[in-house]
């Protein structure tokens, strides 16, 4: 019976020796397996919460194009991120029309209260930081499941318990430090105007279609006699012909809300008439598809470092007269500048070493702005045949806390007279075939 007890009791511990190992092995396989997709979990959110905060800017930037105010409350209340991103990277024509159909809705409402008492940045935010929360739930419960549970029994607590202390202070490590959205657009709005009309009646609009297609072209006709559909010019009529196709185009780049056989008239009749009232013809309107269109080539530029592209932006809005607009950008564009810290800035290689700067004297009851380094006149000629770069403007514009042409200002001050010169690129959406 000794015996018999004695290898029972061996075997008995042998057993259970073999199952404490089972239920280790079990948790610890469990936890790891936890742990790792949680860190799977934690990089998937991070990348979600990075695309949020790009998305979040490109809501901005759509925000601001179509006047914000309680508009843009409702587009944000009513609308995801991943939407209005979406409507952000529409042709300027499809986004006008987008949000034509949008605002429709929106003007019917009879109580926009809950919109027009909000504050856009507040409310955006806010959608902003619970869709984050909501990320990271739904990302952890995806990816990772749901976490490991004890052994029911006592013993099996007891001994998987430092195991499973040890992957929960783990998971302390991991859940700490998720990322948070970065946006860089600012709330800026501009005024918009969904409202464009015409001065002429409906038989001047009919007459001078006529003239454009009967008058100053002729129905191309095939070698068996019959309309083609196509209009030729009439002989000589060819350069007044593409003229005015060219300004129809210009017209309705610029804003104009009719059909192109409307545009078409309205050209006519201001080169018919020099006194007709067409302001479309050199002034856009801030709704209209070429200030949609540079200020979303403006925002590309920007986020793809382009500065040259931004600058260009920026001219051609005050080229067709968007003064407003072409401030709010360039002051965006100072700050862009001041705040960049990932360019490295080669300094000009030139005699004067220091980068140019500024200060006052007085001359009597006269105060004078002076360059702030004795510059000779010979080194004011040397400047003078010194091309400048983009970069070295830059760095003026560091130094002094000013803008472009505060920077080129300055630089005349050193004598510096050749400036870089930038060529004028249309957009695309401005190409015409």
């Amino acid at each position: 019976m000794g015996i018999l007890s004695s290898a029972f009791a061996k075997g008995f511990a042998k057993g259970l020796g073999e199952e404490v190992l089972d239920w280790q092995k079990k948790a610890q396989d469990n936890e790891d397996l936890y742990n790792e997709n949680l860190t799977k979990a934690k990089r998937r959110v991070n990348e979600i919460t990075t695309e949020l905060g790009k998305k979040y800017d490109d809501t901005v930037s759509l925000v601001n194009r179509y006047g914000g105010g309680a508009f843009g409350n409702y587009l944000v209340q009513n609308y995801s991120f991943d939407q209005l991103s979406e409507f952000n990277s529409y042709a300027p024509s499809a986004q006008e029309a987008q949000m034509k159909e949008i605002k429709s809705v929106f003007d019917k409402l009879a109580d926009k209260s809950q919109f027009t008492n909000a504050e856009f940045t507040e409310t955006a935010k806010q959608k902003l930081d619970k869709q984050v929360e909501a990320t990271r739930t739904s990302t952890i419960a995806e990816i990772a499941g749901e976490e490991p549970v004890a052994p029911t029994g006592k013993i099996g607590q007891i001994l998987t318990g430092g195991i499973r202390a040890g992957a929960e202070k783990e998971r302390e490590k991991i859940m700490g430090g998720f990322a948070e959205p970065v946006t860089t657009a600012e709330y800026a709005p501009v005024d918009r105007d969904f409202k464009t009309s015409t001065g002429l009646t409906l038989k001047q609009k009919a007459s001078n279609v006529d003239y454009f297609y009967n008058t100053l072209q002729t129905e191309e006709l095939n070698p068996a006699g019959q309309p083609t559909g196509n209009f030729i010019p009439q002989a000589g009529q060819e350069p007044f012909v593409n003229m005015i196709k060219e300004q129809a185009n210009d017209l309705i780049n610029n804003g104009f809300k009719g059909s192109q056989e409307e545009a078409i008239a309205e050209v006519i009749e201001k080169n018919n008439n020099p006194d007709y009232n067409l302001p479309l013809m050199t002034q856009a309107t801030v709704d209209s598809p070429i200030s949609l269109g540079l200020q979303q080539a403006y925002d590309k530029a920007k986020m793809a470092n382009q500065k040259d592209d931004m600058v260009i932006a920026i001219e051609e809005l005050r080229n067709v007269g968007l003064e407003d607009i072409a401030n709010k950008l360039q002051q965006d564009y100072d700050n862009y500048i001041k705040t960049t810290t990932d360019d490295v800035v080669q300094v000009q290689s030139a005699e004067v070493t220091d980068v140019p700067s500024t200060t006052t004297e007085r001359v009597g009851k006269v105060v004078k702005t002076v360059t702030q380094d004795y510059v000779s006149p010979e080194q004011k000629l040397k400047n003078s045949q010194t091309p400048v770069t983009e970069e070295f403007i830059q760095q003026v514009m560091n130094k002094n806390n000013t803008s472009r042409n505060g920077a080129i200002d300055i630089l005349k001050l050193y004598g510096y007279t050749q400036f870089p010169k930038k060529e004028i690129k249309k957009p695309p959406f401005l190409n015409k075939g």
